[in-house]
């Protein structure tokens, strides 16, 4: 899916990768965390970059994991 810069208007953001300490993904989970895993709804955030304003947002692979 392309995303657009909200302030650019119509410059498509480029997928990016964000590597914190070691780790290359995010992962953002819906409240309330449960003890296991496999019940808990995430996914893991990509960022993506305007590149010409330098304009950053978060976006996830799947949103239908938070309903």
């Amino acid at each position: 899916m392309e995303h657009f810069c909200p302030k650019c208007n119509n410059i498509v953001l480029t997928r990016c990768v964000a590597p914190i300490y070691g780790a290359c993904e995010i992962s953002i989970y819906k409240p309330p965390i449960k003890l296991r895993p496999s019940q808990n709804q995430y996914d893991k955030a990509i960022p993506f970059v305007c590149s010409n304003c330098g304009y950053l947002e978060w976006y996830v692979d799947n949103p239908e994991n938070f309903k």
